[in-house]
């Protein structure tokens, strides 16, 4: 069951959980298959990753933590406590890629 960014999700893969917002809502429930426009909505309510059924979990690129980082908080741009936490995450996501290059 492999947690991959919003933005590699296909039409066609089916949800191996279910999906909330940032308020603990349940927007998607486990076993929902995934289209265009649920998609398209997930995005617009900031969800940034899923866990799909089958396949590899898809990694951040080796060194790059700020790509990363980038695609773990540019969907909250505008959102000042997002940035917040965004500006915390970026330090600890450098320190993880630096371990993994160790």
């Amino acid at each position: 069951m492999p947690r991959i960014p919003l933005s590699q999700a296909k039409p066609g893969m089916v949800l191996a959980r279910e999906v909330r917002d940032a308020r603990g809502f349940e927007l998607m429930r486990t076993g929902s298959t995934l289209d265009a426009a649920i998609l398209e909505r997930l995005a617009q309510r900031g969800v940034a990753a899923i866990v799909v059924e089958g396949g590899d979990a898809v990694e951040a690129p080796q060194g790059d933590a700020e790509g990363l980082h980038r695609s773990m908080f540019e969907p909250h741009a505008g959102n000042p406590l997002m940035e917040r936490i965004g500006a915390s995450a970026l330090p600890i996501l450098r320190a993880r890629v630096a371990r993994r290059q160790a």
